[in-house]
């Protein structure tokens, strides 16, 4: 604690003992005896603190992504995750179980007035562990489709905004589900050079305030709702809803 407090201030006098030095060089030569060298180092200094004022005032782009530090905030999201396929394995009615840490990412209603509907997932990308259908207690002519997700965090960086909702199409009978974005996820880190590191207090712990300390991934799961008028004929790799 008392070296990382004092090698500041050592540096500190050692730039500032660096500095007179220079100045006393430069008055003793012979090219500078004509610049009045306190000018020099006021321009020098108004230089700095006009940059300092200006790089404050340059507006900058804040980041969609949260950085999730607090890990009572991964474990709770990774329970949601769970909940909410444990709800869907049961046939529970997603909109009635109010699961915090669940959202609805997107809904669709879909005019319908066939008597059988066959529903299929199209892609390799399309991956949901639940397809949940449940019959509606009249015919409205109407099907109607919500898109349940819980939030993906990877090395602690919330990238729920970056994963887009399933793609619908409907023709004739059949209704077809896709994921028809990829999305590829890079993320890189910085580190402090030995330099500094070699004088930082505790240089072995883990740093609370590191993205990548403690790495925990959290993967969002999907379900998909799906309401069907009460007549029609449900065909597909669906679970109906029970409860």
């Amino acid at each position: 604690m008392i070296l990382t407090t004092i090698v500041p201030f050592i540096l500190l006098i050692i730039i500032i003992a660096v500095i007179f030095s220079t100045i006393n060089v430069i008055k003793k030569a012979s090219i500078f005896r004509k610049i009045n060298v306190n000018w020099v180092l006021g321009l020098y200094g108004f230089l700095l603190l006009a940059a300092a004022v200006i790089f404050y005032l340059i507006p900058t782009e804040k980041s969609s992504n949260e950085i999730v530090s607090n890990h009572e905030e991964l474990i709770h999201a990774q329970r949601s995750s769970e909940q909410l396929t444990l709800a869907a394995s049961e046939g529970k009615q997603i909109d009635r179980e109010n699961i915090e840490g669940v959202q609805v990412k997107k809904s669709w209603d879909i005019p319908y007035e066939g008597n059988k509907l066959e529903i299929i997932g199209e892609g390799e990308q399309y991956n949901t562990g639940f397809t949940l259908v449940k019959r509606k207690d009249s015919n409205d002519q109407k099907v109607e489709v919500t898109q349940y997700s819980t939030r993906t965090i990877m090395q602690k960086i919330d990238f729920t905004n970056e994963m887009k909702s399933y793609k619908l199409d409907i023709a004739g009978d059949t209704l077809s589900i896709s994921d028809p974005n990829q999305v590829d996820i890079k993320v890189g880190k910085f580190n402090h050079e030995f330099t500094i590191t070699q004088f930082a207090e505790n240089r072995n712990s883990k740093d609370p305030f590191d993205p990548f300390e403690d790495e925990y991934d959290v993967f969002g799961e999907n379900v998909i709702y799906i309401q069907v008028p009460k007549d029609v004929e449900v065909e597909g790799d669906v679970q109906f809803v029970t409860e």
